[in-house]
């Protein structure tokens, strides 16, 4: 007779799903540098932790990105202002 736990299998969640990736990077989108962060110290211990952290700071990045071109296409209104 077998041992019962032969037959046990442990499975181990290596990566994310695109609607996890997809949340990191909104997250990071919207939290911005300390949701990136905690999305590095939440998972710790995670096999999927670089994953985590690598969207968020696309996401970061992605805001960065926005805020920087949203500044300099208002430049032209705010000298008309003066």
């Amino acid at each position: 007779m077998e041992n019962q736990n032969d037959q046990v299998l442990v499975t181990r969640k290596t990566g994310l799903t695109g609607a996890q990736k997809a949340g990191y990077l909104f997250a990071g989108l919207l939290g911005g540098a300390g949701c990136a962060i905690l999305a590095s110290l939440c998972n710790i211990d995670a096999p999927y932790r670089s994953d985590c952290t690598k969207f968020a700071l696309i996401g970061l990045g992605i805001r960065i990105a926005l805020s920087v071109i949203g500044y300099i296409a208002m430049l032209p209104f705010t000298a008309m202002l003066y």
